[in-house]
């Protein structure tokens, strides 16, 4: 078998590698890396494919796998939010992402996890107090996760004093 045997479509095919064993008719047998063709291998389609070997007007077979193009990113999501979701307003000055998990889907239906470092995460600010709407966004692709800033129980009081029970 050659090196590589899962080729995507439009691919070339690659001999590299590839050893065949001649066996000969008094018994004895040697290892040939050269001096053989191939042929069979078409990648204009996704399947498997059988590479024919001919080598002094013999010939052996073997199969690669033709895979379909490139899956393309088709969207991000949320699996698991920040462990810390409730902020303290005006003290809180950093989104803290510990524990974000955040997982890439594929137009082949695969999935795989992404490090949030290589996210761009954007739309935190420690005030003023509320639900802020964050989002991941990784190759154009975006999700959103929720977190709460709030007052401390001292900064309640003082808007009240200050703002008047009405306007708090």
């Amino acid at each position: 078998m050659p090196s590589k045997t899962v080729y995507n479509v439009g691919d070339s095919f690659s001999q590299s590698g590839l050893t065949l064993t001649a066996t000969y008719s008094d018994g004895s047998s040697k290892t040939i890396s050269s001096g053989f063709t191939c042929s069979g291998f078409n990648s204009s389609s996704a399947g498997t494919k059988t590479i024919t070997v001919t080598y002094q007007g013999k010939t052996t077979t073997f199969t690669v796998t033709v895979k379909s193009a490139a899956a393309t990113l088709t969207g991000i999501a949320i699996k698991a939010a920040p462990s810390k979701t409730v902020y303290t307003y005006r003290r809180d000055k950093n989104l803290d992402i510990t524990g974000l998990e955040v997982e890439a889907t594929y137009s082949d239906g695969s999935k795989t996890p992404i490090d949030p470092a290589a996210c761009t995460i954007s739309g935190y600010s420690a005030k003023p107090a509320g639900n802020k709407t964050i989002t991941v966004a990784y190759e154009g692709q975006t999700a959103q996760f929720t977190v709460t800033v709030q007052y401390l129980w001292w900064q309640r009081i003082i808007r009240i004093v200050l703002l008047g029970f009405l306007w708090y």
